[in-house]
């Protein structure tokens, strides 16, 4: 069952992804066109699928208690995403890349009906020209709702899926159902992952992504007649994601005979590269049509063969000290607590000794407990980025890693799930931070009451009503059909309310120094206007709650006028500067006469201006202020100044 739950999400990412990805490299894409290739999608799917296989009647000795408590984990699970989302409904979107890059992308998207590349100004330009699969689910959720009320929640989801192909995994390691539901939430609720729940971002879709295509590598599943298609799907989504995400592939490499040992033949292999081919090239083809470069704005070097970026990496300098790679472990935002590490690194030590030798000949427990480690080692040596959201893949592979010498060594399902509540207790207690210790008791306690109510609703229909599965059907129909009633009545309030209600949260949490700048774009310039924005990369919240407004930056540096002909920014840049050096090469040589020409081919009617978020007094300001007759201020306060654009000389 839990595979096929793990499928039946990587079939809707798939369809998600293709609605967007494909309406919109011809410039159709639109909240129609989606839904038309999402159905299309769906029927071809279906018809690859072949027939439906026939489920038998589930009576009261299928639901043994080791299925039981594997029920009770999962609804635990979404309980608690679903009690934290409910708490956050008010909540915009916080987080730096959606403001920066994530959301802008998208509705430059909705804009144009185009997938074209984003100019990510002041910002890394590898989020211009990286795969962007993760916005295309993003666009699926913002393009029918015309805002941001549903994308908030778009890495749910992902992290629901993360939940079932830990068990998967905890289950082909051969530990109990119940233990393998206790480890999937501890991986869900893991701080790691969890802090991402809310976050309109890529980094649980990538995730789940690696973590499938591992799990589609297993000898059983290879031999299934959908293998090949499961693995193309995985695959091919995992290499359409992100650059980043070439960081966590080394750990494929340490799989690849494990479709030769499944016997597979030439037509296997046809079908799953030419899915990944399918899937993730197109990216990469964009690249070397715009410059010639399949992973710029990165240099590419192979066995003496060369490529031109904007730069070449280097390591991060965080990760060449024990100090910082242990700040990024434990004292980041996606750190690990203290007590889990340890429960890992003990877990792995005990995998280690349960696996002997099937470590070795196994590709899948190779990979999981050997190769993520090696791939960590790889990480730690030569990433550009000292961020431990990028080793998000491997984190899942551990929790599941566990689930080894549990098989091997607590023979029983009790005693199994018994010591997998150790580490599921752990990341359920340490999911926040202590001081949120009575928000995690709530959520833990409305889980545990769904749990009750879900036991008991199967076991009153297992032993007593026995119900047809038409009647179940209709019972469930009409339940979804009151409460979207009950929804739809309250919707329209709540959503103006939300939107109303976005600049005054974002200056209470977050952005105390933006958000009246912010909030005076928002109320007072209007909804159709063209917008251009110096000195500061948060280009979301300057948009209308509508997304009709234009927002674009006009570059200053002398003869520089589209976002491709950026100036290469050195041979040797490590992650951390990356953003430093962007920014000093975006103001050196200002020159007011090709800033005012890129104004005028914007269209700009207004100009905003972040006083000193990338350097203090930039050029923008100084060139407004030179010209009253043409820039009238508007709004002015310590973080930024909003102009009226009055006229453009001829």
């Amino acid at each position: 069952m839990t595979g096929a739950i793990c499928d039946a999400f990587l079939i809707s990412f798939l369809i998600e992804y293709a609605a967007v990805a494909l309406p919109g490299m011809v410039g159709l894409f639109s909240a129609l066109s989606m839904s038309v290739v999402a159905l299309a999608t769906a029927g071809f799917l279906c018809i690859v699928s072949g027939s439906p296989r026939v489920c038998e009647r589930k009576d009261a000795t299928y639901w043994s208690i080791d299925r039981l408590g594997l029920l009770g984990c999962g609804v635990f699970a979404v309980g608690f995403v679903g009690a934290y989302a409910w708490l956050e409904r008010w909540a915009p979107p916080m987080a730096t890349d959606s403001l920066v890059y994530h959301l802008p992308t998208v509705i430059q998207w909705m804009q144009s009906g185009r997938l074209g590349i984003y100019p990510s100004w002041y910002w890394n330009p590898a989020a211009s020209y990286s795969p962007a699969t993760g916005m295309t689910f993003m666009a699926w959720l913002m393009a029918p709702a015309g805002c941001d009320v549903f994308v908030r929640f778009v890495q749910v989801p992902p992290l629901v899926c993360i939940f079932f192909l830990t068990v998967r995994l905890c289950r082909v390691m051969g530990c109990g159902r119940t233990a393998a539901g206790l480890l999937g939430i501890a991986a869900m609720l893991s701080r790691s992952l969890f802090s991402e729940a809310l976050i309109p971002k890529d980094d649980l879709f990538i995730t789940a992504f690696v973590a499938a295509a591992i799990l589609s590598l297993n000898h059983d599943a290879l031999s299934e007649r959908l293998a090949p298609w499961r693995v193309g799907i995985a695959m091919g989504l995992v290499l359409a994601s992100k650059y980043t995400v070439l960081l966590a592939c080394p750990v494929f490499l340490f799989l690849i005979d494990a479709p030769i040992r499944a016997g597979w033949r030439i037509r296997e292999w046809s079908i799953a590269i030419g899915l990944v081919v399918v899937i993730a090239l197109p990216w990469y083809m964009r690249n070397i049509v715009l410059t010639g470069n399949p992973l710029y704005p990165v240099d590419v070097n192979f066995v003496g063969f060369h490529l031109h970026g904007l730069f070449s990496v280097e390591r991060d300098r965080q990760l060449r000290t024990a100090a910082g790679i242990w700040r990024m472990v434990n004292e980041t935002y996606h750190s690990l607590p203290v007590a889990l590490i340890a429960l890992l690194l003990a877990g792995w030590i005990g995998t280690c000794i349960a696996g002997g030798r099937t470590l070795f000949r196994d590709p899948l427990r190779r990979a999981c407990v050997l190769c993520s480690v090696v791939t960590l080692f790889i990480f730690l040596l030569t990433s550009p980025h000292h961020e431990a959201r990028y080793m998000f893949p491997l984190l899942v592979l551990w929790f599941a890693d566990i689930g080894l010498p549990l098989g091997a060594f607590a023979k029983s399902p009790a005693r199994q799930a018994a010591l997998a509540l150790v580490p599921a207790a752990v990341s359920v207690a340490t999911t926040f931070h202590v001081k949120f210790a009575a928000d995690i008791a709530t959520f833990a306690s409305l889980g545990v009451v769904l749990v009750g109510v879900s036991i008991a609703l199967v076991l009153l229909q297992v032993r007593i009503l026995r119900l047809s599965r038409r009647w179940i059907a209709s019972a469930g129909a009409a339940f979804a059909a009151l409460l979207a009633l009950v929804v739809y009545v309250d919707w329209h309030a709540y959503v103006s309310d939300y939107l109303a209600l976005r600049p005054e949260l974002w200056a209470h949490y977050q952005y105390p120094g933006q958000g009246p700048l912010w909030k005076f774009a928002a109320e007072q310039l209007p909804a159709d206007a063209s917008v251009a924005y110096a000195n500061t990369y948060f280009v979301y919240p300057l948009y209308d709650p509508t997304y009709r407004r234009r927002v674009g930056y006009a570059p200053v540096r002398h003869g520089l006028h589209t976002f491709l002909r950026l100036p290469r920014m050195g041979d040797r840049v490590p992650g951390d500067l990356i953003f430093d050096v962007m920014a000093a090469d975006m103001n050196s040589d200002a020159d007011r006469a090709t800033w005012m020409e890129n104004l005028r081919a914007l269209g700009a009617t207004y100009l905003v201006v972040d006083k000193r978020q990338i350097v203090t007094n930039p050029p923008e300001l100084r060139f407004a202020r030179a010209e009253p007759e043409l820039f009238q201020p508007m709004y002015e306060d310590e973080q930024g100044v909003v102009f009226r654009i009055i006229h453009f000389p001829h």
